[in-house]
């Protein structure tokens, strides 16, 4: 037997430069995130120059960090409100969720792409 067995579904992506996927890493005793993202862009040209970075659990909270940027990855890090999140069991199976989006520094930030995903700690 061949053929599709899942489903599937097109996806339109920005010019200006997407999201093709994220790593997620976290350090529980530093507090520390790791997001690892791929840009893909279809021109060399174009510079994806900022992010921002959210994770949910009842409330929003926006994550400041700093990004390196090489060959199209991204390598952001962060630290953790670790007073303000729990750590996974199995009898508290708590999972966050994370919202990356990229873009650029115009006066204001654009967005060219976003990812969602989640994490537990």
């Amino acid at each position: 037997c061949s053929g599709i067995w899942q489903s599937v579904w097109i996806e339109p992506v920005s010019r200006e430069g997407y999201l093709a996927g994220i790593h997620i890493d976290t350090d529980i005793d530093t507090g520390k995130l790791e997001v690892t993202g791929v840009i893909v862009t279809e021109d060399e040209n174009i510079v994806i120059d900022s992010f921002e970075l959210f994770i949910t659990l009842n409330e929003s909270i926006k994550l400041d960090g700093y990004m390196i940027e090489a060959n199209g990855t991204i390598h952001i890090y962060s630290d953790l409100p670790m007073e303000k999140l729990e750590l996974w069991s199995p009898d508290n199976p708590v999972l966050y969720e994370i919202q990356l989006r990229i873009g650029c520094l115009d006066g204001e930030f654009v967005a060219t792409d976003e990812i969602s995903s989640y994490f537990g700690l």
